[in-house]
């Protein structure tokens, strides 16, 4: 990845994150972890991490083999 890509991911990340503060969505939260900002991006973020590292484990658990396996 280029510096100017991430310089340019980067910003766009600080952007979207600034205009969280005063965009809102139209209608009442029916739950009260819609109040919090952010949560649904925080919350993929987590599962997305959460998701990766368990499927880390299964692979090691269910496909890594010995070094010497297939002699």
């Amino acid at each position: 990845m280029t510096n100017r890509l991430k310089i340019s991911l980067l910003i766009s990340i600080l952007i979207v994150f600034i205009l969280g503060f005063f965009v809102h969505p139209e209608h009442e939260p029916h739950h009260f972890w819609h109040k919090i900002p952010f949560f649904e991006g925080i919350f993929g973020f987590i599962g997305c991490i959460v998701l990766i590292i368990f499927s880390k484990g299964l692979g090691h658990l269910f496909l890594e083999r010995e070094e010497d396996y297939y002699d």
